[in-house]
C-alpha cells in the first residue's frame, strides 16, 4: 500500500533517480543523475513550488512537482513532472497523486491545473480520465537553438 505526502528536500535525490529510470529512452530527458538532480533542483526552486511524493515504507514510488501560477482569474497550478516507478506503473500510483494534488488545491482555492504532455495516447487518457481537456485557446511553440 502506497502512502502519498507533501515533497521534502531529501526527496530530490529517490525522485531524480526514479525520472531517469521512468523516462529512459525518452528524447530530451536527463541522462545522469547529476543532470537528473539538477533539474528537479531547479523546479523545486519555482517560486510557488508545490510537490507529492509516493512513497511504500520508504521507497519512492512516485513523484509529482510543480508550482503555482497566480493568474488575473485565481491561482492554478502547472504539472511540471509527474514520474512512476517502472515497477509500480499501472498500480494506480500517478492516478493516487493526481487526485491528492487536485483535493488539496481545491481546499485551497485553485482555480486550475494545468500540465503540458507529449502527445501519447498512454499520457493523453491518463490526464483525459483526470479531467483535464485541451485548451483552444494556448498554442505551445518551440525554437531549436
Amino acid at each position: 500500500m502506497i502512502a502519498v505526502r507533501m515533497f521534502e528536500p531529501t526527496d530530490l535525490d529517490s525522485c531524480a533517480s526514479l525520472l531517469i529510470d521512468a523516462s529512459r529512452g525518452v528524447l530530451g530527458m536527463p541522462a545522469s543523475m547529476e543532470r537528473a538532480r539538477e533539474y528537479l533542483e531547479d523546479v523545486y526552486g519555482m517560486i510557488g513550488f508545490g510537490g507529492l511524493v509516493a512513497v511504500e515504507g520508504k521507497r519512492t514510488v512516485g513523484f509529482l512537482m510543480g508550482f503555482r501560477r497566480r493568474w488575473l482569474e485565481g491561482d492554478e497550478f502547472q504539472v511540471v513532472e509527474l514520474g512512476v516507478d517502472p515497477a509500480w506503473s499501472g498500480r494506480g500510483v500517478a492516478d493516487e497523486l493526481v487526485t491528492t494534488l487536485k483535493r488539496t488545491l481545491a481546499g485551497k482555492g485553485y482555480r486550475s491545473m494545468e500540465v503540458m504532455t507529449s502527445h501519447t495516447v498512454v499520457s493523453t487518457h491518463f490526464y483525459e480520465r483526470h479531467g483535464f481537456h485541451p485548451d483552444p485557446t494556448v498554442q505551445y511553440m518551440r525554437a531549436l537553438l
